[in-house]
């Protein structure tokens, strides 16, 4: 940037001066595209929102600001209902060569050293959005339990940690097995603390799978009708009476 910037009209404009010049370093060095749109030399694709990010400036000082940047032909904006289009008007002329070498050459190691284009920025941007999105998004596998909810999430995000992640029809096939293995004796409605005891156990020990309950799988499986000797005894021992009253032995006779 050439000391001339000392005699510039807006340099005195702490807020006007600082955007511009940070237009200056955020400006495509070359030709790029972005979402279909041609973004060319010297301009580049920003918000409000971002450029109060970028330069710690408030919304109503930067339209301050752009609005003296517009005024005297340094700048024109080109605005969509989801983005805006920046150009630093002459921008080329901002650019600072060293003419006692190859001009071309350095300009060019000059631009590819310090100057970021906008295409790359929001692609890093991009990532940036998506990431924090993935982990603030909430997913709902159990609407009407939250604790169940949120026992599933944790298995799920186990997964993820083991670097076994779930797909959308893995996801389907747990909670089928999950329902089966936690359902009421004699019902089809699922025991949801049961369930929640079975999801943290896989995630205590680190299992892919989800399994029945170690410690309390034999009780369980007997309030489900698995073992029925109990029922079996007495029933023998009913018919036993019933047929020594019937000979009349049931009384000593």
């Amino acid at each position: 940037m050439h000391r001339k910037i000392l005699d510039w009209e807006w340099y005195s404009d702490v807020n006007t001066c600082r955007l511009f010049i940070h237009m200056l370093l955020r400006a495509n060095w070359r030709e790029g595209s972005f979402k279909g749109t041609t973004v060319p030399r010297g301009s580049f694709v920003s918000s409000l929102d971002k450029l109060s990010e970028e330069t710690s400036l408030t919304k109503r000082e930067l339209r301050t600001a752009i609005s003296h940047l517009k005024m005297t032909g340094e700048l024109t904006v080109k605005t969509t209902n989801r983005y805006s289009v920046f150009t630093v008007e002459n921008y080329s002329l901002y650019q600072h060569c060293d003419t006692r070498n190859d001009p071309q050459e350095t300009c060019e190691r000059h631009s590819n050293d310090i100057l970021t284009t906008t295409i790359e920025e929001d692609n890093k941007e991009k990532k940036k959005r998506k990431y924090i999105k993935e982990k603030e998004r909430v997913q709902i596998y159990f609407p009407d339990d939250k604790e169940l909810n949120q026992a599933f999430i944790g298995y799920v995000e186990m997964r993820k940690q083991m670097k076994k992640p779930m797909t959308d029809r893995a996801i389907e096939l747990a909670i089928k097995k999950l329902h089966r293995l936690a359902t009421l004796p004699f019902s089809d409605l699922m025991d949801n603390k049961h369930a929640i005891q079975i999801l943290n156990q896989s995630v205590m020990n680190g299992w892919q799978g989800l399994f029945p309950l170690k410690e309390q799988d034999a009780d369980y499986q007997k309030k489900k009708g698995g073992d029925t000797t109990g029922t079996n005894n007495q029933s023998r021992r009913e018919a036993a009476n019933f047929y020594e009253q019937f000979l009349g032995t049931g009384n000593g006779d």
